[in-house]
């Protein structure tokens, strides 16, 4: 615990992947929020892009909440609680399927004709707070780039391989449910989607594609592959992965 004047500062996470920035929960006459702090001007950027990311959120999906960036030496920004449902980072595919529904739903009313198109780069359940039945809040935007449109789908597939990931530890092994399942999901996301895209064709493969390609956009101090299950996953067994897909 760390006080400084009236804030009570309660340490979260520290140092993820190296990022050299620290994530505190605060308490401040009876209002609770949270601040990420920087340690380096490299982790400097990374708070400057997240508040970014939640302006181009507000933006898009119509939020007036305030996310506000302080640029000391070393930078913070103050986000909002959010209430709601909070998934941990190792939530897997069952149990959470309507959440996911909801998330699809909700990803292609407000990301398929935004302008301009974003990735936010970490799309996990664990980032998304549900509340009030299909209210979504975002966290998490440090990853945040604009990207082409034709890239629609990324963060979707990203997400979806993250809470297989969470809940087989072989893909091979995957049930019918699951299975039938992602099936859905695809049928959710395609429709109406242009021709052009170019994700959805081989969603799984196509994404880890976009993470070895694109790298440098999701600005990380370690290897992609050491970040993203994705990127790190034996290419063959990602094209038997898309093959349940179609």
């Amino acid at each position: 615990m760390k006080k400084e004047s009236s804030t009570i500062y309660e340490l979260v996470s520290s140092g993820t992947h190296k990022n050299n920035v620290a994530l505190y929960k605060c308490r401040k006459n009876g209002r609770c929020f949270y601040k990420k702090i920087a340690f380096s001007s490299f982790s400097n950027r990374l708070i400057e892009n997240e508040k970014k990311g939640y302006d181009w959120f507000c933006k898009i999906a119509e939020k007036d909440y305030q996310i506000i960036l302080s640029r000391n030496n070393f930078f913070e920004i103050e986000i909002p609680e959010f209430r709601g449902k909070i998934h941990p980072r190792n939530t897997p595919l069952k149990g959470c399927k309507n959440e996911v529904e909801i998330i699809i739903d909700f990803y292609k009313k407000y990301w398929l004709n935004a302008q301009p198109f974003s990735i936010h780069g970490d799309l996990a359940i664990s980032n998304i707070i549900l509340s009030d039945g299909r209210d979504i809040n975002i966290i998490d935007w440090e990853h945040f780039h604009l990207a082409d449109p034709i890239y629609f789908g990324f963060d979707i597939f990203n997400m979806l391989f993250i809470a297989l990931r969470n809940e087989y530890k072989n893909l091979e092994s995957i049930n019918k449910k699951a299975k039938d399942f992602l099936k859905s999901c695809y049928s959710m996301i395609i429709e109406g989607v242009p021709a052009s895209n170019q994700i959805l064709e081989k969603p799984f493969q196509n994404s880890r594609n976009y993470l070895i390609q694109f790298k440098r956009k999701f600005g990380l101090r370690v290897g992609i592959a050491d970040k993203f299950a994705l990127a790190r996953f034996p290419e063959k067994e990602i094209e038997q992965l898309d093959l349940l897909l179609t």
